[in-house]
């Protein structure tokens, strides 16, 4: 006890380690009941309360600590203290009072219980003095349930960060545009790590944030995902779908706590830019394609774009697949796309409708401005689109529209330009373009109808055919005919061939006209040789015209077998015309066909040589038995430069062993020089008309009986 002038006391007070002095009933009872007090605070507080002497060993403890070690105080009163340290006994003074000489508060630590466990408790310890004596005084708190709790938030943190690190999403906290944690999936996404990425402006990488970020407060907004582009760090681009989600919002300093998340879809991306790509751009040429370039031309009328439209064909393309394939065909149409990917610049388009065909879209109606870009296109394609080894060179006949309504009338109208532009393209190396005219439409509409009447006058048997004799020009006797289709149309009468067959061949019943021309000509070689016995003993021949498109017929060695042995006629009096001489290429199908028909004994003429495509090498190749000038030539022999090519095609003519007939003599000064030049034969109004079958069997009958 201190008295008041500071001197120290002892208190007794039955054995306890507090002491007592001597005093008087009345002081004694007093301190009697604040001892009581005092212990009874001491033993209900709910820290335990250990002393301790400066020997190390326990002088007091009270009930608590006996709950939380699990020891009896008569158990623990006299040991040492390190009965109870987590370390175990000590050779030495206790570490932790000597480090911390004048006491501690709030040391996270164990006490051992009994039985060895450890609990983990919070303790404080001072310095105290009993009877003149200095002991510690230490308090510890239980926290083993704010252990367990701590336990359970770190695993659960574990766990939520073993989620977000597995989830295939970005995701990343942003307060003020600082990214103040991520996830690894979030940092790879820029090529970052995620240590790395923390503390780094979002701006950097994600340059729309701040206008999305501003969107959202202005807004009110707490959520919103969009589709945008982020930087990686080695300068390429990402496709992520972005969600920012505000946290919370700090009005005084204008904070704000952002939530994102971010999904890569840069491979979702290119397989939709790889469909894209796929459904509007050509594969060969990697141009866009017919379904691109209507999109494209739909979008310019829809905005009233001042546009014209050009649609261009590559001349002669058809003869570079028939003479060299298609694979090479296919190279010349890359070669042509490169170029014209080099030519066109924006805002012009171009693309390739099919086949050999292409589209461009020029951002012009100016008549002279266009004039001029399709005179440098004419020569781009000519003079650069050269395919080696082949020296292959093509040219573009171009159809040009500068105004329509639809999307269909520009396609129709540049069509018909096209083809007037096609007829020019023949005499002209660069090729030819042409404008849009109503008369076009008109002319077309004609056709349309053409093809319409042509289709029911098969049904209607509206057809007929006369047969134009052949003269041997040394005997002047009739050698063989030319069988010709007429057409007799009920209210246009008599339409020439030369309208017939191309739109014959359009609509496809070129081939079952083909097929009744043959079955006809059967039955007329029938009744000539039934009539007039002679004939057979004669080298007399009826001629039928063929196109590529009949002779590619699978059905057409059929149909003459048929016919031969249904007439019961000989295959040596049957001479095929092969007017289409392209047939003669490298199609391997038409050769076929053709060495067949003359393994039936029919003889093989080139109808209308000197224009098309005829080539000497088809002739040798092909066993041909008759060649046909044609009758361009023949009307302009007075001309010395056709007069030389003529006899030059003769004396060729005559070096391959071939017969040479020469066609439309129409004058006897003609006549005269197709003599001059010693052609075999000839045929022509000079000469003879072409004659219905009973004229001719009356000619027939005269010549031979």
């Amino acid at each position: 006890m201190i008295e008041s002038d500071g001197s120290k006391q002892k208190i007794k007070s039955g054995g306890s380690i507090f002491g007592s002095a001597p005093c008087c009933d009345g002081c004694l009872e007093e301190i009697t009941a604040s001892e009581k007090r005092f212990r009874t605070l001491y033993e209900n507080v709910t820290d335990g309360v250990m002393i301790v002497g400066k020997d190390y060993t326990i002088k007091d403890v009270n009930d608590r600590t006996c709950q939380i070690t699990g020891f009896k105080r008569e158990e623990l009163i006299g040991e040492p203290c390190d009965l109870l340290c987590p370390k175990g006994k000590q050779s030495k003074a206790c570490p932790i009072w000597e480090k911390h000489l004048s006491g501690f508060t709030g040391m996270d630590t164990t006490i051992k219980c009994k039985g060895g466990y450890k609990n983990p408790i919070l303790k404080n310890a001072h310095k105290i003095w009993i009877d003149e004596v200095e002991c510690i005084c230490e308090s510890f708190s239980d926290i083993s349930y704010l252990k367990q709790i701590e336990t359970n938030l770190t695993v659960k943190n574990q766990e939520l960060k073993g989620i977000l690190e597995s989830a295939p999403i970005g995701i990343g906290l942003v307060t003020n545009y600082i990214i103040k944690d991520s996830n690894e999936q979030l940092a790879t996404m820029v090529g970052f790590t995620a240590a790395e990425l923390i503390g780094k402006d979002v701006r950097e990488f994600y340059p729309c944030s701040t206008e999305l970020f501003t969107e959202m407060l202005e807004a009110e907004s707490r959520h919103l995902s969009t589709e945008m582009t982020v930087v990686h760090r080695d300068g390429s681009e990402v496709n992520i779908i972005i969600t920012i989600d505000i946290l919370g919002r700090n009005e005084e300093d204008n904070t704000h706590n952002v939530l994102i998340t971010l999904l890569n879809i840069t491979e979702r991306h290119k397989a939709r830019e790889k469909i894209w790509r796929q459904a509007y751009y050509d594969k060969l040429t990697k141009l866009p394609n017919r379904a691109h370039i209507l999109k494209e031309l739909q979008r310019n009328i829809d905005h009233d774009d001042p546009i014209s439209l050009l649609l261009f064909d590559l001349n002669k393309f058809k003869e570079v697949n028939d003479n060299y394939g298609h694979l090479v065909g296919d190279d010349l149409l890359k070669k042509v796309s490169y170029s014209l990917n080099s030519f066109i610049k924006a805002p012009n388009f171009v693309g390739r409708l099919g086949g050999d065909e292409f589209i461009i879209i020029v951002h012009s109606r100016d008549r002279q401005e266009l004039e001029e870009f399709c005179q440098e296109l004419g020569e781009l394609i000519a003079q650069r689109c050269v395919l080696e080894p082949h020296s292959i060179r093509v040219s573009a006949s171009i159809g040009i529209v500068s105004d329509a309504e639809n999307v269909n009338d520009y396609l129709l109208r540049a069509d018909l330009a096209m083809y007037e532009a096609k007829n020019l393209s023949k005499m002209r190396p660069h090729g030819a373009y042409k404008f849009f005219t109503t008369s076009m439409l008109k002319s077309h509409e004609i056709k349309a109808q053409m093809k319409e009447m042509l289709l029911k006058a098969f049904e209607n048997h509206e057809f007929d055919i006369v047969y134009q004799p052949v003269y041997n020009i040394t005997t002047m006797t009739i050698e063989g005919v030319e069988a010709l289709l007429r057409w007799n149309h009920p209210s246009y009468g008599e339409v020439a061939p030369e309208v017939i067959v191309p739109i014959a061949d359009e609509t496809g019943v070129l081939v079952q006209i083909g097929h009744w021309m043959i079955d006809q000509v059967g039955r007329t070689l029938q009744s000539l040789q039934r009539q007039i016995q002679q004939l057979k003993k004669t080298d007399f021949y009826i001629s039928i015209n063929m196109t590529l498109q009949q002779l590619s017929d699978p059905d057409l060695i059929n149909v003459f077998t048929r016919m031969l042995e249904e007439y019961q006629i000989d295959g040596s009096i049957i001479m095929i015309d092969i007017t289409d001489t392209s047939a003669l290429d490298k199609s391997k199908w038409s050769l076929s066909i053709i060495n067949k028909l003359k393994s039936f004994g029919v003889r093989i003429s080139i109808d209308d040589f000197g224009i098309g495509y005829s080539a000497l090498s088809n002739v040798e190749r092909s066993s041909i038995n008759i060649l046909k000038i044609d009758r361009s030539y023949i009307s302009k022999l007075h001309i010395e430069r056709n007069m030389d090519i003529t006899r030059a095609i003769i004396q060729l003519a005559k070096a391959l062993d071939l017969r040479v007939i020469a066609e439309g003599v129409e004058n006897l000064e003609q006549f005269k020089m197709v003599r001059e030049l010693e052609c075999d034969a000839a045929q022509g109004y000079y000469l003879n008309t072409p004659l219905g079958l009973d004229d001719l069997h009356e000619l027939i009958y005269n010549l031979y009986v």
